[in-house]
């Protein structure tokens, strides 16, 4: 669970940038997003290196907000795991295109690389925490 004010943030990047998501996502308050809202990485890690992921991968907290609401509301199916994850790479991958010049090749090719093993390791590891019990 994140505060408020970590969400409300997120969540101004989700819809400044135009990420993908459900729309049923902008009716849910910011208080019961950041119920929702965990961060980087899944609930089992401690969170103290949650955190330390968070903020390591701050750049990409809009992303993790979809991500984080998609793991929670959407029905524990297989496509809908693949769904879940495929948005989080897309939106990751917007992020850097959005937020980072043209003309800084180093961070367009720092920030994708980030994007790419996010995405990889929520695709391969993420299945436990997506087929939990939902909080919901």
């Amino acid at each position: 669970m994140m505060d408020w004010g970590e969400t409300a943030k997120a969540f101004d990047e989700v819809t400044k940038h135009g990420l993908e998501r459900n729309e049923a996502m902008d009716l849910y308050t910011i208080e019961r997003l950041s119920e929702i809202y965990n961060g980087c990485g899944p609930e089992w890690l401690p969170p103290k290196f949650r955190d330390m992921l968070t903020k390591y991968f701050y750049f990409f907290s809009a992303a993790f907000l979809v991500h984080d609401w998609d793991f929670s509301i959407l029905p524990k199916t297989e496509k809908n795991f693949a769904k879940a994850n495929t948005r989080l790479r897309n939106n990751c991958f917007r992020l850097v295109y959005k937020k980072v010049p043209w003309w800084n090749g180093y961070e367009i090719l720092k920030r994708t690389r980030q994007a790419f093993i996010i995405w990889r390791v929520c695709a391969r590891l993420g299945r436990s925490a997506f087929f939990k019990q939902p909080k919901v």
